[in-house]
């Protein structure tokens, strides 16, 4: 029976990267085991990335979101599974990513293009346990956000006001904060 079934398989004459070629001339694509998890160098973790102090590949999930008050800043926090970083958008970089939805709480993103910035003493309070850098993201020529997995629609809430809410697509659900300024009397 087992040879029967070494009869019945075509032998394989030639491998490339991406096809298998039999001797019969029929070819098949070539695939990894799914057990077999793929790494690349370019990749690294938070912790690898607070040693190194050199910018690669990043992926986590997004823990934390603050739209600054004043200014059109923002920053999160993303996590993986050796901690926790906080990542900084100023200027043209924050007026880019302001809506991106990797940018909101629950979603996975990998990002690449960013600039490592030392804490100072009084920034170091306020940063993630055992983080002495952040990243920032502001005039940077090829910031790279890529969303992995979205955010479950429930976590999406995000107070803007109605210039911002105009900027999501139709059909958005958005919470709008806003101010009466004047009303009149004979209402």
């Amino acid at each position: 029976p087992a040879q029967a079934l070494e009869a019945a398989q075509p032998t394989q004459i030639s491998t490339t990267s991406d096809t298998l070629k039999f001797d019969d001339g029929t070819t098949a694509p070539a695939t990894r085991p799914v057990a077999t998890p793929v790494r690349s160098d370019a990749y690294q973790s938070i912790r690898e990335l607070n040693r190194s102090k050199k910018a690669k590949i990043l992926e986590g999930s997004i823990i934390y979101r603050c739209d600054h008050r004043t200014g059109n800043g923002f920053h999160v926090r993303m996590g993986d599974d050796t901690g926790e970083i906080n990542i900084k958008f100023w200027g043209s970089a924050a007026d880019k990513f302001k809506c991106h939805q990797g940018l909101q709480k629950a979603a996975v993103i990998q990002i690449q293009g960013f600039r490592v910035h030392d804490l100072t003493p009084k920034q170091l309070e306020y940063a993630p346990a055992g983080r002495s850098i952040e990243l920032v993201y502001d005039n940077q020529v090829h910031p790279d956000i890529y969303v992995l997995s979205q955010p479950p629609q429930t976590s999406i809430t995000q107070d803007m006001d109605p210039q911002e809410a105009l900027l999501h697509p139709i059909n958005s659900h958005v919470n709008i904060v806003a101010w009466v300024v004047d009303m009149s009397p004979d209402v």
